[in-house]
């Protein structure tokens, strides 16, 4: 994560609005992480106990996280209709938060995951529409130099995953706690895999504009 952050901020000047918007989340990511580090969770072979503030962060890091992706994809879309997909997607996604948070704001102190899985949804959603579209452009594109085909197969394989985890997630820690622990660690790899696949995106798109 501090890598591909070094890497846009190195560049930052030549940043477009797509990556700049990336920039902006690997910064919030890192701010919860370092607010969630501060107010870790205790743990022990029964249960975890949370600190408020660590809940609280990460229901807004989640709103945070669900308008800058989808901002990036609305801006990585070509066609009209499937930024559409995204504006709809997105209206749901608000009138949710509104009405299970906003309007129940002792909501943002509970472990509920639905605003996780409604966002993972929408974010494999999207994942899949580019790579549709990406498959009917009538010119040819080099992957391999294609920073957006790096950093949408990242979100794809981060999201589908985390759609059937926090799917199930809830379920585990009340019946399962043992082996809901254990299946944690999925998504601890899953990180490392995708800000593996940022910064091969970021990479590329600091090669191509230095060839530029």
């Amino acid at each position: 994560m501090i890598s591909g952050l070094s890497i846009l901020i190195l560049g930052w000047k030549k940043l477009d609005k797509k990556m700049f918007l990336l920039l902006l989340l690997l910064i919030s990511a890192i701010a919860t992480e370092l607010i969630d580090d501060f107010y870790s969770p205790i743990k022990n072979s029964k249960t975890i106990v949370y600190h408020s503030v660590h809940i609280y962060i990460h229901h807004i890091y989640r709103l945070a996280e669900i308008f800058f992706l989808s901002f990036y994809y609305f801006l990585l879309f070509e066609k009209k209709r499937n930024k559409k997909i995204v504006l709809i997607g997105s209206i749901v996604f608000l009138l949710y938060f509104i009405y299970d948070f906003v309007l129940t704001p002792e909501n943002f102190f509970t472990r509920k995951r639905t605003d996780l899985l409604i966002e993972s949804m929408l974010i494999s959603i999207y994942s899949v529409v580019f790579f549709i579209e990406l498959y009917q452009k009538d010119s040819p594109v080099d992957l391999k130099y294609y920073t957006h085909f790096w950093i949408v197969f990242a979100n794809l394989i981060f999201y589908s995953t985390g759609t059937f985890y926090n799917g199930f997630i809830a379920l585990l820690l009340t019946k399962r706690f043992s082996f809901y622990y254990q299946l944690s660690y999925i998504m601890i790899v899953l990180n490392y895999l995708l800000y593996s696949f940022y910064i091969i995106g970021f990479l590329c798109y600091s090669t191509k504009k230095k060839l530029e």
